[in-house]
């Protein structure tokens, strides 16, 4: 079941090739949010492993590898921020991608909302995008965060100050 799941991921990664950050965010996304039952399985796996031998780990380093690649290229092309270490953006990469599902009750309890629920999941694209918008290298992006109070705001609004 990993390896065809895997198998899964790697035609995701290959098929985003030409895509820019946001839009291959929230395809991850949608990919984790339609198969809660295998990000679950990463966390039944996290909770068991320990220092046991991962399984999968060829297999799965190479598909991150892939990924980190990816986010390589679009820092060299200029579409991505190069001050970020691809390591670390894949870390976030993912807990982005996998923080709904991974944890509905904290879904549901921030935002009244599950994480199958359709309009929590456009809310949850819309602000991967925000998200990408500001690691975009140029700082630009098509379609700026409105800027609303707090608790108003139905987009993910989100400020990094230059200090970060």
């Amino acid at each position: 079941m990993l390896r065809s799941k895997l198998a899964e991921e790697a035609h995701i990664v290959d098929s985003s090739e030409g895509d820019d950050f946001a839009t291959a965010l929230v395809k991850g996304y949608e990919s984790c949010s339609s198969d809660p039952q295998h990000v679950r399985m990463w966390l039944w796996e996290a909770l068991d492993t320990g220092r046991r031998k991962i399984a999968a780990e060829t297999e799965r380093r190479a598909l991150f590898e892939r990924e980190k690649a990816q986010i390589r290229r679009a820092q060299r092309s200029g579409h991505l921020t190069a001050d970020i270490d691809e390591d670390l953006l894949l870390l976030v990469r993912i807990g982005l991608l996998a923080a709904p599902t991974s944890l509905p009750q904290v879904t549901r309890l921030v935002t009244g909302m599950g994480p199958e629920d359709p309009k929590f999941r456009r809310r949850w694209s819309k602000c991967l995008r925000a998200i990408a918008a500001l690691l975009a290298a140029d700082g630009s992006t098509t379609r700026q965060p409105p800027t609303k109070s707090v608790g108003a705001s139905r987009t993910c609004a989100v400020r990094i100050s230059p200090q970060m």
